[in-house]
């Protein structure tokens, strides 16, 4: 109940800051202020969980540099996106109230911590357990969805970074298809196999069924040679979550030193994908520059909204449609969506008439389509969800848990309904390797 208190008064200080102009100034002592308070508030969260390895944890992370480094990226002058960035003080201000207002109704959501949530005993691994039937036809559907990748010229993405970004959208949504039945992959195969805990890591791993080893070689590969970095963490949280869960827990230690040497090379990707050499005079900001659009867009949505007002959720339409596999597309042949307002990311992206995409901000989404109270609303049921997830013990739900947990990066500076999406698309894809894998079992069972 205290920490409800404390994160109400944050959120009525900094409705305060949001709704009356107090003639605070958009300045290094504002952006520090503001970040130490985030600091204390997740302190105050997590001192109560025993584990990290979760979807608060990576969304703290995200959410982070996502909204609070406005003063240092513009202080510095230059870089990407630095256009994108408002010149109004005040709507600088207004943005960073609306991200604190908004995370901030998120813990409350997430109230009452339960610091047992993800401590599996060995009833609730046995209602996870999938059999190799299942891994092996979840492996095939995530191979062919590579080569379905690979039929559809995805290999292009490769180039992005060298000036040739066409087509880049179409092929982003092959990749989607594919990282989520990687996912998939993941679960069954790891909840299918028998692993030892006296056993090493190694001798662990190779338990796994092999065809999934090929496809981890082969995604992780295509990750680090293409650079997108938050699309390599969905593939690589599920499978931390997945051994945490089913082979041997990793503890704290093990795993901030495994975050350290993940961000360090991940940086290495960001300098090289450019070309085939090193960049140089990198400033410390420039490590985080993917999050530079999303920063951008709480001033940038603050102005927009104050100008045509919010859409009512016109632009939420097709989106939701989206979350039912082909939905949108029998609805389309009936209804222009073109009538609606754009999606976010695209106003935000047309703004600037630039062919690269720049994503939005979650807060940004949110305000532009139902204010305020929309951000209030939505980010306090975003934690009811991240909480449900987190106790539930089913497998659809486990799936989910992870591919939500795999969104964590991304969440924070995409639509709000991004991730509903691939919850559903995740669920359908094993609602099929279910159907298979039971009707396989059928056959084996009255074939002898």
């Amino acid at each position: 109940m205290r920490h409800m208190i404390y994160y109400l008064t944050i959120i009525l200080i900094y409705s305060v800051i949001y709704l009356y102009d107090l003639g605070i100034s958009f300045n290094l002592e504002f952006t520090l202020v503001t970040i130490s308070i985030y600091i204390i508030s997740n302190y105050i969260y997590f001192k109560h969980k025993k584990e990290i390895i979760n979807f608060e944890f990576f969304f703290c992370l995200a959410f982070f540099v996502a909204s609070f480094l406005a003063y240092f990226i513009i202080d510095i002058g230059e870089g990407f996106a630095f256009f994108v960035f408002s010149t109004n003080p005040r709507s600088l201000v207004k943005g960073i109230a609306l991200a604190m207002i908004g995370y901030h109704c998120y813990l409350c959501g997430l109230q009452p911590v339960n610091s047992n949530m993800k401590c599996y005993n060995e009833e609730g691994l046995r209602a996870l357990r999938m059999n190799s039937s299942s891994a092996k036809i979840a492996n095939c559907i995530c191979l062919l969805m590579f080569f379905l990748f690979l039929y559809m010229d995805g290999i292009n993405l490769l180039n992005r970074y060298k000036g040739d970004s066409t087509g880049e959208s179409l092929y982003l949504e092959g990749l989607l298809y594919w990282v989520l039945a990687y996912s998939v992959a993941v679960y069954t195969s790891f909840s299918s196999a028998n692993f030892s805990k006296d056993k090493g890591f190694l001798r662990n791993i190779l338990k796994l069924d092999g065809l999934f080893l090929i496809n981890t070689v082969v995604i992780i590969g295509f990750m680090v040679l293409s650079g997108y970095r938050s699309q390599a963490m969905q593939v690589v949280i599920p499978i931390i979550i997945c051994y945490s869960v089913f082979v041997k827990s990793i503890s704290s230690r093990s795993f901030l030193i495994l975050l350290i040497g993940g961000f360090v090379l991940m940086i290495i990707i960001g300098m090289t994908r450019s070309g085939d050499q090193l960049e140089q005079e990198y400033s410390t900001i420039s490590y985080l520059k993917d999050f530079n659009p999303a920063n951008g867009s709480l001033g940038f949505f603050v102005e927009e909204v104050d100008r045509k007002g919010v859409t009512g959720g016109s632009n939420y339409i097709p989106q939701t449609l989206a979350i039912i596999p082909y939905l949108q597309s029998i609805v389309g042949a009936f209804v222009d969506f073109k009538s609606f307002a754009l999606p976010s990311a695209e106003v935000y992206t047309g703004a600037f008439d630039t062919e690269s995409g720049m994503g939005t901000h979650i807060i940004s989404d949110i305000y532009y389509t139902f204010g305020l109270i929309g951000v209030v609303l939505f980010m306090f049921l975003l934690g009811k969800v991240c909480r449900w997830l987190s106790k539930s013990r089913s497998k659809y739900t486990f799936l989910m848990y992870i591919i939500f947990t795999g969104n964590a990066i991304f969440a924070a500076r995409v639509e709000l309904l991004y991730g509903a999406r691939m919850l559903a698309w995740g669920c359908f894809l094993f609602y099929i390797v279910n159907m298979l894998s039971k009707k396989k079992s059928y056959n084996t069972l009255y074939s002898k």
